[in-house]
Formats: C-alpha cells, structure tokens, sequence
C-alpha cells in the first residue's frame, strides 16, 4: 500500500530532509505512515467505520473531484465555458458528497462509542 501517496510524498521528504541518506527518509517515512495506519486501526476498532470514513474522503476526490479539476487546468484555455461549468459542477458535487459522506461517518463514529 501507500504506492501512489509514496510517489507523491517521497520527493519533497527526500529534498528537505538532506542530512539522512535518501534510503532512511523512505524508510523513515513508510514506516510513520504504517504506524499511522495501524494507531488509527486501534482508535476505531470497528474497521468498517475506518474504511468507510477513508471510503467517503478518497473516493469522492479520485472519482468526482481530481478528474475534472486536472481537465480543466490542462485544457482551461481550449474548452467551451459550458464544458468548464460542467466540471465546476461536477467538482462542487464531489466536494458536497465528500463532506456529507465524512459527517456521515464521523457521526456513525461516535455513536459507536459514545
């Protein structure tokens, strides 16, 4: 796991932190975020409540948000206005979902262990 985020992180991790080989910055950064994972997988021990939080935060990003934002930064210049208002409203549904689908979560949460 953490394949993508890795490739995301590494660069800037590698690039601030000179003093330590390139190797213990990836190494050292893997494994805060698998202890990460794991301390959150002791918070929330009802693991369907964790993934679903993670389900509503990510999915709503990659599948809603992230796709329409990257074709309007690369063709902002070269499409039609109504194709740019068709992704903003695609994007602002994504971040509406994102948000309701997160509450939804965290309350299911804590209703569980409250």
């Amino acid at each position: 796991m953490f394949f993508v985020p890795m490739e995301i992180i590494l660069p800037t991790m590698k690039a601030s932190i000179v003093q330590f080989s390139s190797y213990t910055v990836e190494f050292g950064t893997r494994t805060f975020f698998v202890i990460l994972t794991f301390l959150l997988s002791i918070l929330i021990p009802h693991i369907h409540l964790f993934i679903a939080l993670i389900g509503a935060l990510a999915s709503s990003c990659l599948a809603l948000i992230f796709p329409p934002l990257a074709y309007v930064m690369v063709f902002n210049d070269s499409i039609s206005r109504g194709k740019r208002i068709t992704c903003w409203c695609i994007m602002a549904f994504g971040a509406i979902i994102c948000v309701v689908g997160t509450v939804y979560s965290i309350i299911k949460i804590v209703k569980t262990f409250v």
